[in-house]
This record gives C-alpha cells, sequence and structure tokens, in this order.
C-alpha cells in the first residue's frame, strides 16, 4: 500500500491490509481507538479536592502578575520541582487554571514523559504544539529552532499559558519555550533545575501537617466514617505527608468502611514497616499502595498488575480485556473496582488513565514478584499482537482509498463534506499513534527479546504508515533495521526484501538517495529470486520515483515500463499498478500509455511533463 504524507506516493509492503468486510464495524473500531485533537483551551480538570500549597500559589501568582504590571516582552518561566507524589502536577494545574482568566487566547498542556521509557523528544512536542496552533503537517518546518520560531511567531500577540508537565530536565525544555512571547510557561519536573536561565524555581515539600489532615478529612465520608485525630496523625505520617499517598489510603479506607479504624491502621503499619526493612522504591508511596492493592478481588489485581507493562498510563477497555484473556463486555467490573479505588480514572469513551506514574511502577513491580516469567512473556505476547490488530486497522485512515470509503461510513451523521471527514479521520489516528507511540515501540522491542519473529516483522511493517505520516525518522530506521535483521537471521527473502523496500523508502524521504538506490536493487533482486513478479513491479514503480527525484527521466519511465511489463498484460495486478501511476500523474500516465504504443511526439511531451510533476511534487 501506499504512503504519501510528501511528494509522491510509495509502495510500502505491510502497512495497510486490504479494507474488505463490514465497513461500519471497521469504521466503529476504529472510531473506539480514536483520540481527538486537542484544542487551543486544553488543560487537565482541576481537582475538586485540592488542599493547600497557598503559600507557593501567593508566590507563583506574585511573580507573574509583578511580570504583567511591569509589561515585560519575554514569557515567565515557572518550574514547580519535588519528589514523586507531592502533588508538582496537581499544583501547576491549579495554577493555570487560576491564571487562564489572564491568558484568554492560547492554553496547551503537554505531558512530557519524563518518567517513561521514551520521553518525548522536543522536536515532536515542538510539531504537536504547532498543529494545535493551526499549521498543517506539510507546514511544519523540519528543525527544531525553526519549529520554536514559528511556533513564537503564532504566538507573539497572544497571551498563552504552557503547561510542560513531567519534564525530564533543562535540557528537554530549553527549546520548548517561546521566550519571545507575553506567555506564561509553568514546567513540572522530579530533578532539581539549576542550569534555566530567567526560570523561577519553586521547590515542593510535603504537605504540612494541618493541610495534609485538611486533606484527608475531605476524601474521607465523615457520616460514614468516624476518624479520630490521633489516629488521622498516624495515618498521614506513615503516608509521609504525600497528596498522591494520602489519597490512596483514604480511597482504600473508603472502600471498606464497616472495617474498623484501627485494624486499616493496624494493616497500613504493617506494609510500612516492611518497606522500611526492605529499603524498597518508592518507598515514602508504597505502604499506601500496598494497603489500597490488597482491596482489589483478584481479577482487578491481576489486571493492574498487567496494566505496569504498559509504558504510558492510558489504556482502554479493550486492551484490559486482552490482559485478561476475556471479552470486553466482562472486563467491566475489574476496571470498575480501579476507578473505585482511585487507582484509575474514567477519560471517557472507554479509555482509562492509571492515576499515577507511581502506580504503575508499583504494579509493574507486583507483577515481577506474583507472576512467573512464563505468565509475563504471554502477557506481552498478547499485547503486541493486539497493537498488531489496532495498528492494521487504524492505518486503513492513512491509505487514501481506505480514508476516503470510511470517511463516507462515518459521515452519514453529520453530512459534512467528505474532505473534512477525511482529515478528522487522519487527524484522530495520527493522534491515537502518538498516544500509543511509546508502547507500540516497547511492543516492538518485547517481540525481539522472546524472539517473536513474525510477530516482530509485521508490526513493523504495520508502522510504517505511521512513520512517514509523523516524518519519526529514526523510529522508522531503527524498528526497520531490526526487523531486517530477524528476516535474514531466518533466511525469509520474502520478508527481506519487503523490508529492504520499505527502509529504501525512508531513505528516500530523507533525500539519502544512494542508500535508497542500494536497498531497492537489493530488494528487485531478491523478488527476482524467488519469482515474486507483482511485488518486485511496485518496487521497481518506487525506484523510478527515486529516478525522478534524481532528474533522470529517461530511467524512470524505463522503471515504470519494467514494472509493467513484469505483470501479466491487463491483470487485475497490472489495472492496480496502471491506477497507481495515474493516481501519481494522469498526465504523466496518459502520455506513457502512449509512449507505450510508439508515438514519438507523445514521448516527448512525456519528458515535459515529468518534467512538470517533478516541479510540482517534490521542489514545491
Amino acid at each position: 500500500m501506499t504512503g504519501h504524507q510528501s511528494g509522491y506516493p510509495l509502495y510500502f509492503y505491510g502497512a495497510v491490509q486490504e479494507l474488505q468486510g463490514d465497513y461500519d464495524r471497521i469504521t466503529q473500531q476504529i472510531q473506539s481507538h480514536l483520540v481527538s485533537t486537542a484544542s487551543l483551551y486544553q488543560l487537565p480538570p482541576s481537582l475538586e479536592d485540592f488542599t493547600g500549597r497557598s503559600a507557593e500559589l501567593r508566590q507563583i501568582f506574585s511573580v507573574v502578575n509583578q511580570n504583567i504590571y511591569e509589561r515585560r516582552k519575554t514569557a515567565t518561566v515557572i518550574v514547580i520541582t519535588g519528589q514523586a507524589g507531592v502533588g508538582k502536577s496537581s499544583l501547576a494545574v491549579q495554577l493555570a487554571h487560576g491564571l487562564k482568566s489572564t491568558f484568554l487566547d492560547v492554553q496547551l498542556y503537554v505531558d512530557l514523559g519524563g518518567t517513561e521509557q521514551y520521553p518525548k523528544q522536543p522536536k515532536k512536542v515542538l510539531a504537536g504544539l504547532l498543529k494545535r496552533l493551526g499549521i498543517d503537517e506539510n507546514e511544519l518546518p523540519e528543525g527544531e529552532a525553526e519549529r520554536l520560531n514559528l511556533v513564537q511567531s503564532q504566538l507573539m500577540d497572544k497571551q498563552s499559558l504552557l503547561l510542560l508537565d513531567n519534564a525530564v530536565d533543562e535540557n528537554q525544555v530549553r527549546s520548548l519555550i517561546p521566550i519571545h512571547c507575553c506567555s506564561v510557561v509553568l514546567i513540572t519536573s522530579r530533578k532539581p533545575f539549576t542550569d534555566l536561565d530567567g526560570a523561577t524555581v519553586l521547590n515542593v515539600a510535603e504537605l504540612s501537617e494541618a493541610e495534609a489532615l485538611d486533606l484527608l478529612y475531605r476524601l474521607i465520608n465523615k457520616e460514614v466514617i468516624q476518624l479520630p485525630s490521633s489516629m488521622a496523625q498516624k495515618l498521614i505520617q506513615r503516608c509521609h505527608y504525600l497528596p498522591l499517598s494520602i489519597r490512596l489510603a483514604a480511597s482504600a479506607i473508603q472502600h471498606q468502611p464497616s472495617k474498623l479504624i484501627s485494624e486499616h491502621l493496624e494493616q497500613i503499619d504493617r506494609h510500612y514497616q516492611q518497606v522500611r526493612l526492605l529499603r524498597s522504591s518508592h518507598a515514602e508511596v508504597r505502604p499506601s499502595f500496598l494497603f489500597n492493592y490488597q482491596q482489589l478481588t483478584p481479577d482487578a489485581a491481576r489486571l493492574l498488575r498487567l496494566l505496569g507493562l504498559l509504558t504510558e498510563s492510558h489504556f482502554t477497555s479493550a486492551m484490559a480485556a486482552t490482559l485478561l484473556e476475556v471479552k470486553i463486555d466482562d472486563v467491566g467490573q475489574a476496571v470498575g473496582q480501579l476507578v473505585d479505588l482511585k487507582l484509575v480514572k474514567r477519560i471517557g469513551g472507554g479509555h482509562y488513565q492509571i492515576v499515577h506514574d507511581i502506580v504503575r511502577l508499583l504494579a509493574r513491580g507486583q507483577l515481577a514478584t506474583e507472576e512467573p516469567p512464563e505468565a509475563r512473556q504471554w502477557a506481552r505476547m498478547r499485547i503486541s499482537q493486539w497493537y498488531l490488530d489496532v495498528c492494521q486497522t487504524m492505518a486503513l485512515s492513512l491509505d487514501a482509498q481506505g480514508c476516503n470509503i470510511l470517511a463516507q461510513v462515518a459521515n452519514k451523521a453529520k453530512r459534512q463534506p467528505i474532505s473534512k471527514a477525511e482529515q478528522q479521520l487522519i487527524e484522530g489516528t495520527l493522534n491515537w499513534f502518538e498516544t500509543e507511540r511509546s508502547n507500540l515501540l516497547a511492543a516492538v522491542e518485547w517481540t525481539s527479546q522472546i524472539e517473536a519473529n513474525e510477530l516482530l516483522i509485521e508490526l513493523t511493517k504495520s508502522l510504517a504508515l505511521f512513520f512517514d505520516y509523523r516524518k519519526d525518522w529514526a523510529d522508522w530506521q531503527r524498528t526497520n533495521q531490526l526487523a531486517i535483521d530477524v528476516a535474514h537471521q531466518l533466511k525469509d527473502s520474502l520478508q527481506t526484501a519487503q523490508l529492504m523496500n520499505n527502509l529504501a523508502n525512508f531513505y528516500l524521504r530523507q533525500n539519502q538517495f544512494e542508500q535508497a538506490k542500494e536497498l531497492y536493487e537489493q530488494s528487485i533482486t531478491l523478488f527476482q529470486s524467488i519469482g515474486e513478479s507483482d511485488l518486485e513491479a511496485k518496487t521497481l514503480t518506487n525506484l523510478g520515483v527515486l529516478y525522478l527525484h534524481f532528474g533522470q527521466l529517461e530511467l524512470a519511465i524505463q522503471q515504470w515500463n519494467n514494472a509493467l511489463h513484469r505483470l501479466p498484460k491487463a491483470s487485475r495486478e497490472q489495472q492496480r499498478l496502471q491506477r497507481w501511476m495515474q493516481h501519481v500523474e494522469p498526465k504523466l500516465w496518459q502520455q506513457l500509455h502512449e509512449a507505450e504504443s510508439g508515438d514519438r511526439t507523445s514521448s516527448r511531451r512525456l519528458f515535459q511533463s515529468v518534467g512538470n510533476a517533478i516541479r510540482r511534487f517534490i521542489l514545491e
């Protein structure tokens, strides 16, 4: 199938399956995974029970108001640091909501994934910001500095607020700050920031005793649960005065209101002493987590453990069903209990999120101790297979023909212009890819580690169009090369040839012509050796596109003629290839067809048409 994020379309192998079957069902499947495009006014909801931090709020509001009073033309940068679970993100969100009435034009939120296996790269973050600011995918500058300059130009006359949550360090955020704008940039990070010029750094400590008690009593239903102050004080001590730890403990107590408070305290104290002796990681939160975790039913506890495998906190009901090996209709009770115990929160439409990355990491720790290696490996296999199935379905939206058909199905009720429906489908699909990116990359690595070679190859091929659209060169090259190495080891010439073609497309997109040419030729040779003339023809068309980039028109036409002659005349395969050539450039195809019949005048017109096509598709 073809990809066409820029320039001529190219053939990719295994990137998109043929669209067939029940179009309504396929459309519903895609829409169940779609992630909405974020707007210019997009902040996470503030916590209704947010407690304390009055001194920190006053300090930051004072800094912002002072800069507004002085009419500074540079961004006000606030960095909030502190240990895990101390409430940095909650404070930043509370601040953002308090400031949004002043910064009315734009309010943007980005989770930088600083604690994830694959933190977000600044270049990709800037691309996301620009798209939310109305810049089309094809108009994005290639360089990081150019993207930042464009962000600044878009925000120059706007009162804007940008919340960069969960940063790795200064290096990750330095190129994300639109410094020459009248804006506020809020940044949170676990690491202390010492080298970010002009930033106000606020290190957040644990709650005071009064604030911690206030939060605890707000979380517990006093009409049902009697919590004496002496026991409340002991509880917040065991929670290290951390908001996350207090929330986990309070939700567990709330879940069993009939149980004596003394029994709850005895249980959490037992975890506290155990963690102390073992010197476990996340020791400040672990006792509350274990206290909460032990309230779960076996199915809910197993689901939480398996969710710990993910590298992102987001998941769906379908993913939960896959992990538990049950039908999607049977997973509601387990997910519901995780929501009730405040370990997971509902986002809507069958989408959920683990409340904190520490919860996910602690769940992963339980997985390592409670599930045997074989069970963990089988779970990774299920996740990887699920992602392959979903990728193959979602990629239908990125194929021109498939997108048109599915958009018409989705557009029956809305009756909007079909072009708009197609755009919404593509944007939603690409947003899904961005949301799941780190999980998808982890799935590729898992299949490599457990030597699920066929799954690794198919998953890699299914990601090609997503990487192509997003110009994600590094991940594209890394995963594709990994799959090629596996195909070589298996001595699978068919898979090797297909993957070489896809990797050649990667080099061609980056104008690395010699590398692309070498891989196309190797792919063609392999297809010839195994008698795959249909696939050889498709790679020959890609090689023809490469020669168009070179400006070598006669060689380009020669490859296209060779491609047509590899297929039986008037066969279904040849007709498909002819339609592809017509799609690339109708006039070019028409004159190629005339040239085939020996019309030299048409041949001259053909070369002129090819030259015009190059200028139109390549040089603009």
